[in-house]
């Protein structure tokens, strides 16, 4: 959950009718980098509209366009980094600082909402710019891996102490070419780990098999929008492990282990497959939880909620939060804020 700078007094976060500041500074460095290029801005953006998008699904979580009321700065360039803030006027001014992006292109040519647009993602796509220049066994811990990771490509110091410090598998080679952040993104999946960066870009791994946080917030729909998809409930899962000797290895999982209860008799069985390339020291157990991530994310996609219109919350965080709708809980799987209206949209996956 994004964390307000300047909390309300009293409970709760709920907008109604709010007038809201948006203003985009910029700077040389990564916010936080020691020295005067990450801490002074350079100046600010003259903004129309902005949109940010957060995505848990994808490497590049987070990707930020803003519409300029102006030609965009001399000065500004691609490779700098921008730290939008909001803020929403309740009883008091609440600021909310969203993530620090860096800029990734510039298009100048003036448009009917604008004089060009700015784009920029999230680190991540630094750590992918940095690629592996020759095929590298892999070794040490995720959380090793991904501070080397951040240290070669960032030049702020990166917290990677949320991140699990679970021994690399055995044999794993991250390919000539490969991004680092992609590297870190496969490591992380094969140990069931899900791994993102926060707003100030530190990193946090959750880890699949730990409980889901509790609900944040109740979500309301604002219109009659989004789409429901319901399908066929697996019963089973089957995993594939090869682990690049002779001998492979078969994970199962039930879907008594997510939901707690067996299907009833009369349902017939339904078993979805997989087919992992994974390293030889590769355990039963691991192939298992294979096997059980796979089932969870196919449970999850039975019952989600596409593009939901939702009552304005720019403090919530895509593969981060847990919120209640309908009366069940469900993961925020994608969000996008347009800015300054605050107009939400949600995908949502519930939580088996």
């Amino acid at each position: 959950m994004r964390t307000p700078l300047n909390p309300p007094p009293g409970r709760g976060d709920r907008i109604t009718s709010a007038a809201v500041a948006l203003t985009i500074d910029v700077f040389r460095a990564q916010p936080g980098t020691p020295g005067p290029d990450g801490t002074t801005p350079v100046g600010q953006l003259p903004v129309i509209t902005a949109t940010l998008t957060d995505d848990a699904a994808k490497a590049v979580q987070r990707t930020f366009t803003s519409a300029l009321a102006r030609p965009a700065p001399t000065w500004l360039g691609t490779g700098m980094w921008l730290r939008p803030t909001i803020g929403v006027q309740q009883i008091q001014p609440v600021i909310y600082r969203l993530p620090t992006v860096i800029v990734v292109a510039i298009d100048t040519a003036p448009s009917a909402s604008g004089y060009g647009t700015v784009t920029a993602a999230d680190p991540a796509e630094v750590l992918n710019g940095r690629p592996y220049e020759t095929d590298t066994a892999l070794s040490g811990t995720l959380r090793s891996l991904v501070s080397d990771a951040c240290t070669i490509a960032l030049a702020r110091p990166t917290d990677v102490s949320a991140v699990p410090a679970i021994a690399v598998p055995a044999e794993m080679v991250a390919e000539f070419g490969t991004g680092r952040w992609d590297t870190c993104i496969k490591v992380a999946d094969a140990l069931g780990v899900v791994l993102r960066f926060t707003d100030a870009g530190d990193v946090i791994g959750r880890l699949r098999s730990g409980p889901f946080p509790p609900p944040i917030a109740v979500v309301e729909l604002v219109e009659g929008a989004g789409r429901s998809y319901a399908a066929r409930t697996p019963t089973a899962a089957k995993v594939l492990v090869e682990r690049g000797d002779d001998i492979g290895l078969v994970g199962t999982a039930t879907a008594a282990q997510v939901t707690g209860t067996a299907p009833p008799g009369w349902y017939l069985p339904y078993v979805v497959t997989d087919h992992v390339q994974s390293a030889v020291g590769t355990t039963q157990a691991q192939a298992d939880t294979l096997a059980l991530d796979l089932l969870r994310a196919r449970l999850a996609d039975i019952d989600t909620f596409s593009s939901a219109p939702v009552l304005p919350a720019p403090w919530l965080e895509a593969g981060a939060d847990v919120v209640t709708y309908r009366g069940a809980s469900y993961g925020v799987r994608a969000m996008t804020l347009d800015l300054p209206s605050l107009a939400t949209t949600l995908t949502l996956r519930r939580i088996p």
